[in-house]
């Protein structure tokens, strides 16, 4: 199976089911939609309901993943709010993460990037402190009953804080170890055994409906219950995981892969004009205003695509030869019937 969308097709075996998510991710804003649309929807396993409050919309100007981010003014009541639910009791999980792309504009205002808020003595949150004693950190915290149990504090770089730029945040927590990571790499750590859980929403952009709001732009905010990246969070500060190059779920590109991703010129308002022929692993592909392309397929993992080229290796120019003969041998003519090849037709993969 074969889509095609802005600037990419994905190619997918076994009937394509690498597109669902597990009963993991809690929560999931792609965070796609119409321009100015205000309908966010959570595409999580658990299918929340998101509430976009005051003039938080989607913008197709800026975005990190797909046809639109998250425009978050950054007024007061500008966030995006979720119902309590124990999907955010991240503390009292063996592993958790939470995630997300954040583009913030304006560094001089703490600003909070993910939090469930029940009130100023209880509450978890993740954040970037702009106006405290640790000015230019990103920042882990959890509060019960007035007390700050547990709290962790990343370092100074410059090159995780610059306005205007797209940052992937992450909190990981594995067991009683908690780790920040911006762009992959660690920042913060610390490590606590102390848990609790909270009976507020889960805002996301702000810490209360009218403190700590982002100003900015957010994309792919995800809730998880395990350690999906194998993170190791530690007091040194050196572990390190890849950044989603993609919107989730993940399209894999291994030799495992049920699916995989390849970039194309193709703009989303041009996929209705192409036509196509196919011959064996191969797609021809034409549209009224580009050259012919050839789409070549060499492995379920292996895909290319290039333009057409009219030469003597390319002609005639459609329907590749295939010049490797493999010979089909029937044991018998009747009953019982095994067919041998002179060579391997399919891999283990492909059966």
């Amino acid at each position: 199976m074969i889509e095609a969308g802005d600037n990419y097709m994905r190619f997918y075996m076994n009937g394509g089911r690498v597109m669902t998510v597990d009963s993991n991710t809690k929560l999931l804003l792609h965070c796609d939609g119409a321009n100015a649309s205000q309908d966010f929807v959570d595409d999580g396993n658990t299918g929340h309901t998101v509430t976009a409050n005051g003039t938080v919309q989607h913008t197709t100007s800026i975005k990190k993943f797909g046809s639109t981010s998250a425009l978050m003014p950054g007024a007061s009541g500008d966030y995006l709010s979720v119902g309590n639910h124990a999907d955010w009791d991240i503390l009292s999980q063996t592993s958790a993460m939470v995630e997300g792309w954040f583009r913030l504009t304006n560094l001089t205002a703490d600003t909070y990037l993910i939090s469930q808020y029940e009130d100023s003595d209880n509450y978890w949150a993740l954040w970037f402190d702009a106006t405290g004693t640790n000015v230019g950190y990103w920042k882990f915290v959890v509060k019960s009953l007035g007390s700050e149990i547990i709290s962790a504090t990343s370092l100074l770089t410059a090159i995780n804080r610059d306005a205007y730029n797209w940052y992937w945040v992450a909190l990981c927590k594995v067991s009683d170890a908690y780790g920040i990571y911006v762009n992959g790499g660690q920042v913060a750590y610390t490590s606590d055994a102390d848990s609790d859980t909270f009976t507020g929403p889960l805002n996301i952009g702000c810490l209360t409906s009218g403190t700590g709001h982002l100003e900015g732009q957010l994309d792919e905010v995800r809730v998880y219950h395990g350690n999906p990246f194998s993170a190791s969070p530690n007091i040194g500060n050196s572990d390190a995981i890849t950044p989603p190059s993609l919107p989730y779920p993940y399209v894999g590109t291994g030799g495992g892969a049920t699916s995989y991703e390849l970039a194309t010129t193709y703009d989303e308002e041009e996929l209705e004009l192409l036509d196509w022929v196919q011959s064996a692993d191969t797609l021809y592909i034409t549209s009224p205003d580009r050259c012919p392309r050839k789409l070549t397929r060499t492995d379920h993992d292996s895909w290319s695509i290039a333009d057409l080229g009219f030469d003597a290796n390319n002609w005639p120019p459609f329907l590749d030869k295939n010049i490797t003969a493999t010979e089909i041998t029937p044991s018998a003519t009747t009953g019982s019937i095994t067919l041998t090849a002179s060579a391997s037709l399919f891999n283990s993969d492909m059966v």
